[in-house]
């Protein structure tokens, strides 16, 4: 049975895309953010201290519509990237988070939600001990077979991690 692809990202779906998605995954419906949550998704405060419950919103239509065998494509914000990709795993997943890849993306979102708020203190060793942590928690998932959707997103965080490497990073107040 045909499942259906949930778009969250800040574009517009291309017919190149939209061509291959339907091909290549197999699904039969494409279903993009509405007017309101696209407009949501989009603007993220940058200042808000936690985006758990500014994305609420987009947790519940994807959870209202979305089954076990359906995909999501995910774009934007770091931290709402991982926030929603988490939640979708949780809702779409067959394994409900039991299996060793399941687990590990799960763990690196909990320390993602740490390091962000170690981030927001702007305390240099505080920073530096939990992106050593996250960047070791990223290391321990190349091993796995992430599912295809997910390596862009574990290229893009490897990639914005190798900013935070180096035992000291200095606080933000020290010029």
């Amino acid at each position: 049975m045909p499942g259906r692809l949930f778009l969250i990202f800040n574009h517009e779906i291309t017919g190149v895309q939209e061509k291959d998605a339907l091909s290549s995954l197999g699904v039969d419906v494409i279903e993009d953010l509405p007017g309101d949550l696209k407009a949501l998704w989009r603007q993220v405060p940058p200042a808000l201290p936690r985006i758990r419950e500014y994305l609420r919103p987009v947790m519940e239509w994807l959870g209202a519509r979305a089954e076990k065998g359906d995909y999501v494509l995910i774009q934007g914000d770091f931290g709402a990237c991982f926030i929603m990709v988490n939640f979708a795993l949780e809702k779409l997943s067959e394994t409900k988070g039991q299996d060793e890849t399941a687990k590990a993306i799960h763990d690196i979102g909990r320390h993602l939600e740490v390091f962000s708020k170690a981030l927001a203190t702007c305390r240099g060793p505080e920073i530096s001990k939990t992106s050593e942590n996250l960047i070791r928690r990223i290391g321990r998932c190349e091993g796995l077979s992430l599912p295809p959707a997910f390596l862009p997103l574990f290229n893009l965080l490897r990639e914005e991690m190798a900013f935070f490497r180096g035992s000291e990073i200095a606080d933000c107040q020290k010029h």
